[in-house]
C-alpha cells in the first residue's frame, strides 16, 4: 500500500500474479470494500490499511463513529483491524493527527518485521530448506513480511539453501 496525494492505493492482490493493478481509495467506503473482497490480505496490512482509512474518511468528510462501524464490518474476526481502530479512536476526527499515527504504525510494522527476521533467521543453520503456505512477505505487511522476512533475512545470512 501507498499514501499518495491524500489517498490510500492499494494493490488488489486478487489480480497477482497476472496483473499489477492499484486500487485509490478516497473514501473510508473504498477501503472496506478493498478489505471485504480481499483485494488487501495479510492480518498487518488489513490493520494499517484500516489506519488509512480512518485518515481517508476524515478527508472526505465521514464521522469516526461511521468510520468505525464501517470497517469493522469488514472482518468481524481480523484482530488487526480491531486494534488499528482502537489506535486511531485515539485521535478522533483530527485528520492530521490520524495520518501521523498511521505513517507512525506502518514504521512500527515494518520495524517489528526486521525483529522477527532477525531473530527468525537465527534458528536457521546453513543449508536448511523452508516452505511457508501463506501470505506473509511485503504484501502481508508493511516491512519485510513475517514468515517471508524471516527467509529472506536466512537466506541473505547463508543459512536457508
Amino acid at each position: 500500500m501507498r499514501w499518495r496525494e491524500g489517498t490510500l492505493e492499494l494493490l488488489d492482490q486478487t489480480l497477482l500474479p497476472a496483473e499489477e493493478r492499484w486500487i485509490r481509495c478516497e473514501t473510508h467506503e473504498d477501503v472496506a470494500e478493498a478489505i471485504e473482497r480481499l483485494a488487501v490480505r495479510g492480518a498487518p496490512s488489513i490493520g494499517l490499511a484500516t489506519a488509512y482509512g480512518w485518515v481517508v474518511g476524515l478527508n472526505a468528510g465521514a464521522d469516526p463513529a461511521a468510520i468505525e462501524k464501517r470497517l469493522a464490518a469488514t472482518r468481524p474476526t481480523a484482530v488487526n483491524l480491531r486494534f488499528a481502530l482502537e489506535r486511531m479512536r485515539s485521535v478522533g476526527s483530527e485528520s492530521s493527527a490520524a495520518l501521523a499515527l498511521a505513517e507512525e504504525m506502518a514504521r512500527e510494522r515494518a520495524e517489528e518485521d526486521g525483529r522477527i527476521a532477525e531473530a527468525g533467521a537465527a534458528l536457521f543453520k546453513p543449508g536448511d530448506r523452508a516452505l511457508t503456505h501463506c501470505n506473509a512477505g511485503p504484501l502481508a505487511t508493511a516491512g519485510a513480511g513475517t514468515a517471508g522476512g524471516v527467509l529472506a533475512a536466512a537466506h541473505a545470512a547463508g543459512r536457508l539453501e
